[in-house]
């Protein structure tokens, strides 16, 4: 009887261990040949969650990420873009990252140098807060980087308008631009 119970606890854990689904559009992922992506069924809290992990040592970096437009009541505003993330056995590092190329030469980013995820983590919320161009031009890039070895899961990304009390935690940059291709030829050394 004994040898039963467990064989019958057993089979319940394989069957409720949940079948990985493909990245729903428009989600896409980088570096397919070390990661592995997709949506499960989280067993800690029953929600479909997305994740991004390593499938060889080689892995150096993957991300699932999406690029958009903004829309229209973001521009010109303070936008916070927050996601829920839990990692496991991390070696080196995860996380959420926001970058804006404004058209016109600026870009603003925050790849939460300063805040890297490391080891294992329950869940947690993170945040990133930029400011939007008024350009309709702009595009977005958005999403979770994982850095090596290790899984990350990711829920419930949001963005929402926030007011200037709210601080930036990116930077913006101006980008170089030059007027029309140079060295086509690859025959000058540009200094």
């Amino acid at each position: 009887m004994k040898i039963l119970l467990v064989s019958i606890f057993f089979l319940l854990c394989v069957l409720n261990v949940a079948k990985a689904e493909p990245l729903p559009k428009p989600w896409y992922q980088s570096n397919l040949e070390s990661y592995e992506s997709g949506t499960k069924e989280s067993l800690d809290n029953y929600d479909i969650v997305g994740y991004l992990k390593s499938i060889n040592d080689k892995a150096s970096s993957g991300a699932v990420l999406q690029h958009i437009s903004p829309l229209e009541e973001w521009l010109g505003q303070r936008v916070k873009l927050t996601a829920r993330i839990k990692t496991e056995e991390l070696l080196d590092y995860a996380v959420m990252f926001m970058s804006i190329h404004h058209g016109y030469g600026y870009t603003s980013s925050d790849n939460m140098s300063d805040r890297q995820i490391k080891d294992s983590n329950d869940w947690q919320e993170y945040s990133i807060v930029l400011d939007i161009p008024q350009q309709r031009n702009a595009n977005i890039l958005f999403g979770v980087r994982l850095a090596g070895n290790g899984v990350v899961y990711f829920d419930d990304f949001k963005f929402e308008v926030v007011d200037s009390s709210v601080e930036v935690t990116g930077f913006t940059k101006e980008l170089p631009v030059k007027k029309g291709p140079g060295n086509l030829s690859f025959s000058k050394k540009v200094k």
